[in-house]
């Protein structure tokens, strides 16, 4: 819009009030926009340069017929300065997906055998030295007595032998049954040995025994016959005690001494050869039966069952 002054005056008053205006201007934007000698915001969008443009128009008033007219054109360009922030730049890592596991196989080691050819071993043929034979020469033949000791036969076909010469229930084993017995030659006396032996059916009594003692046979419920050899001199009390079975005893020497209650609990017949001293009837509380030598039929032949010999073997010292 065009402004007209009466004066020149006028003008250059309103010339000098525009520049003022125009200074104000500009000092504010400075204080208010972005301060003295300030660096301007930075602006991440750029925006376009404003351009101000102030046009006023002059119309003096003049009392004569010039009219003057001034058009003064400011134009005030602010340009900003505009720093840009980067964009940071992203650098993408890739994810890489293993298409295919490879597993290294180790190639393994052979070790190579070298091939030998064996030597051929020559054959040799031992050299055999024969060792002659020796004959030993047996210089002395020993003698074997079968019956040196006594042997107890049991039920349960075991056997036990002893070398005592006395008899006794240690001779032999107590814990089992007695069938027989081979009374050995080694055997002067009995003992105790054979008392309750209800199994025992026979008995020998070999020639080298002297004596039989107290209760030798007591309770052998299974003797039938008992011979007694003429070297016994000397029985013992009670040797046939309770021998439920006893039927005949007979004695081939001179009546033996003691032998109080020999027979109680017995039927038995005692039998004695004629010649023979010593016997009465009854002996012994038992009746007494005198035979005499060649009568077959009251001769004493007692059949006893006989135990087979053990067999010892003879190892020869050469």
């Amino acid at each position: 819009m065009a402004v007209y002054y009466p004066s020149f005056d006028n003008y250059r008053r309103a010339q000098v009030r525009q520049k003022q205006l125009l200074h104000t201007d500009y000092k504010t934007v400075i204080q208010e926009g972005i301060g003295v000698g300030a660096i301007p915001a930075v602006n991440t969008s750029p925006t376009p340069t404003p351009t101000q443009t102030i046009t006023p128009t002059l119309t003096p008033s003049v009392t004569n017929t010039q009219t003057l007219t001034i058009t003064p054109t400011i134009t005030q360009t602010i340009t900003p300065t505009i720093t840009q922030t980067p964009t940071p730049s992203v650098t993408e890592t890739p994810t890489l997906t293993p298409t295919q596991t490879l597993t290294q196989t180790p190639t393994p080691t052979v070790t190579k055998t070298p091939t030998i050819t064996p030597t051929q071993t020559p054959t040799v043929t031992p050299t055999i030295t024969q060792t002659p034979t020796v004959t030993p020469t047996i210089t002395q033949t020993p003698t074997i007595t079968p019956n040196l000791v006594t042997v107890f036969y049991y039920s349960d076909s075991t056997i036990s032998s002893s070398m005592d010469t006395t008899l006794a229930g240690t001779s032999r084993d107590t814990n089992k049954t007695l069938i027989a017995v081979n009374i050995g030659s080694v055997v002067t006396s009995i003992g105790t040995a054979f008392v309750n032996c209800t199994e025992l059916t026979d008995i020998i009594i070999p020639s080298n025994v002297t004596s039989i003692g107290y209760a030798a046979f007591q309770g052998c419920t299974g003797l039938t016959s008992v011979t007694i050899p003429s070297s016994v001199t000397v029985i013992g009390d009670y040797i046939f005690f309770y021998c439920t079975n006893l039927v005949s005893v007979y004695f081939l020497g001179n009546a033996p001494t003691g032998g109080f209650g020999a027979f109680e609990g017995t039927t038995c017949t005692v039998y004695y050869f004629s010649d023979k001293a010593n016997f009465t009837n009854p002996f012994l509380d038992r009746p007494a039966v005198a035979i005499t030598c060649g009568d077959n039929t009251r001769t004493p032949t007692p059949t006893p069952t006989v135990t087979p010999t053990p067999t010892q073997t003879i190892t020869p010292s050469i």
